[in-house]
């Protein structure tokens, strides 16, 4: 994966971690439709993904999970228990990767 996929990737909610070896693009809930809201306390008051009410617990295991693309190979990790988030991180490398095709057949 090249800088400028990297750099689109950060535009669309991925924060790029690097450490040792390892090279990797996490993906941000937040980013990708969730919404939380917070009693004073720091407990989740309510949620919603994609618009549509969630509980609260489906919310703060949305807020804790993990995925990201690995740049060593460009591919897709997720620790959420279904491929919600693996998909969605692998629709927005799919979408950034047309946008930069696209711009680079018709720059300007």
């Amino acid at each position: 994966m090249n800088e400028k996929m990297i750099a689109k990737l950060e535009t669309k909610g991925f924060k790029r971690w690097t450490k040792g070896s390892m090279d990797r693009l996490y993906l941000n809930a937040q980013a990708c439709g969730l919404e939380v809201t917070y009693y004073n306390t720091g407990n989740v008051k309510s949620a919603r993904f994609d618009g549509e009410y969630i509980s609260n617990g489906a919310g703060r295991r949305m807020l804790n999970q993990k995925t990201y693309i690995d740049l060593s190979n460009d591919s897709v990790h997720s620790t959420y228990w279904d491929d919600t988030f693996a998909e969605i991180a692998q629709a927005l490398m799919n979408e950034a990767k047309a946008e930069l095709e696209s711009r680079e057949q018709n720059p300007g």
